[in-house]
């Protein structure tokens, strides 16, 4: 079958379409969200073994809500295809924002390497790139008969300024021109997002899986977590013990910007701690990376959302029963015509502190490893057939492509957006 092209303006179209789809459903779920107050739902489909930040989970359960019950792995197309298994012809498919983190670069002037200087007026008489590229492979070859040296100079530079790539001829063209060097130095990071379709296990055939979903901590887990990420923390942790007058204190746990501390209460159980040791690492890291709004119903909601996300992740069943107030008391607080933007700002800011806390506290990573083990364990085994089983599938097809499914999806380019 003859493969379809799109123009630009039918890709611009069909993303925008799958923009204002997925804002309707964002409004849809969160008019509901704040009327039934199940905060439990979002919980449930954060344990689908997979890592999605609490936007995409809030996504996911407002086009699919019967996941918050069923409690189906949910993973995009390539995950699946390494587990084994295919996407169905009458797959209902499941729109989210996969993260695209785009490095920022600043253009630095350099001089011309003079080895590379001779050739500008080649540069300069030629018209293309393509132009430009046939008239120095001629002159570096009828160089190499006169001066080896030379020719080798001349390739010798080029590596080593602009690489082996395929567009290093084409960027040494463009320079020559305007008689000097360009150098990208990186400047930062900005985090873009592009449209992605993820599916629910029950839209899959193909190979019988194990149960893999992440297993709920018990006992000792909890003990054994709390611990490891206390050791850990980049922010010392001063334990209170108490006998008999706990609930007397105004708090089970807090951070001390001016000391710099977290202090966690003793005599509630160890889920219980693990909850708040996570909330207040978070009120630390938005503390010491600046992260900070004035808002502090704002920053509450923020550190509750981003402790939910990092406690479902671990599988802490327990851990997670009250979590939930601050973030519905502040989008209930809203103004109707504020409230997409505030709970918006709300997810990203939760991703953001999610990220680095993961980042600052490794332990944290290490404990939902744990949890996932099984899963990575069965993907890595997959992965050394995977090569063979997609060499046999070309050859002998077991199921139905994307044409064969009536789905024509623009495949040459993605439009980005910033949210």
């Amino acid at each position: 079958m003859k493969k379809m092209r799109y123009t630009k303006e039918e890709v611009k179209r069909y993303y925008e379409d799958v923009n204002k789809f997925l804002n309707t459903k964002f409004k849809e779920g969160l008019k509901e969200l704040m009327k039934s107050e199940r905060v439990q739902d979002l919980l449930k489909v954060r344990n689908l073994s997979y890592n999605y930040s609490l936007y995409n989970t809030f996504l996911i359960l407002t086009q699919r809500p019967e996941l918050a019950e069923s409690g189906e792995l949910v993973l995009p197309r390539y995950k699946w295809e390494k587990l084994g298994r295919h996407i169905s012809k009458d797959a209902q498919p499941i729109w989210i924002w996969r993260p695209n983190p785009k490095t920022i670069y600043d253009y630095q002037k350099r001089d011309l390497p003079q080895e590379l200087r001779g050739i500008r007026n080649l540069a300069l008489k030629t018209k293309s790139p393509q132009e430009f590229i046939k008239a120095l492979d001629e002159k570096v070859g009828n160089l190499w008969q006169k001066s080896k040296v030379d020719a080798m100079g001349i390739a010798g530079a080029i590596e080593e300024n602009y690489g082996d790539n395929p567009k290093a001829l084409t960027n040494l063209y463009y320079d020559l021109r305007r008689g000097y060097m360009t150098i990208k130095v990186p400047r930062g990071e900005r985090m873009y997002f592009k449209p992605e379709k993820v599916y629910a296990e029950s839209d899959t055939y193909g190979r019988q899986l194990p149960d893999l979903h992440f297993k709920t901590l018990s006992g000792n887990e909890y003990k054994k977590f709390y611990e490891m990420i206390r050791d850990s923390s980049p922010t010392p942790v001063e334990e209170i013990y108490t006998i008999g007058n706990t609930e007397k204190l105004p708090y089970h746990g807090k951070y001390d910007m001016k000391e710099g501390k977290i202090t966690i209460v003793r005599g509630k159980s160890y889920n219980h701690m693990l909850g708040t040791l996570i909330h207040e690492l978070a009120h630390a890291i938005r503390h010491q990376e600046r992260m900070m709004k004035p808002d502090k119903n704002f920053e509450e909601a923020v550190v509750e959302s981003t402790s939910i996300s990092i406690l479902s992740r671990m599988g802490a069943k327990e851990a997670l029963q009250k979590r939930g107030e601050y973030v519905l008391t502040f989008l209930n607080a809203q103004k109707e015509e504020d409230l997409e933007k505030k709970s918006k700002e709300l997810f990203q800011e939760t991703n953001r502190t999610v990220r680095k806390l993961l980042d600052k506290v490794p332990a944290i990573n290490h404990a939902i490893s744990e949890v996932d083990r099984q899963r990575i364990e069965y993907e890595a085994k997959l992965m050394k057939e995977a090569k063979k089983e997609m060499a046999n599938e070309r050859e002998n097809p077991k199921g139905p492509g994307m044409q064969a499914h009536g789905i024509n999806v623009p495949q040459h380019r993605e439009v980005e957006v910033e949210i």
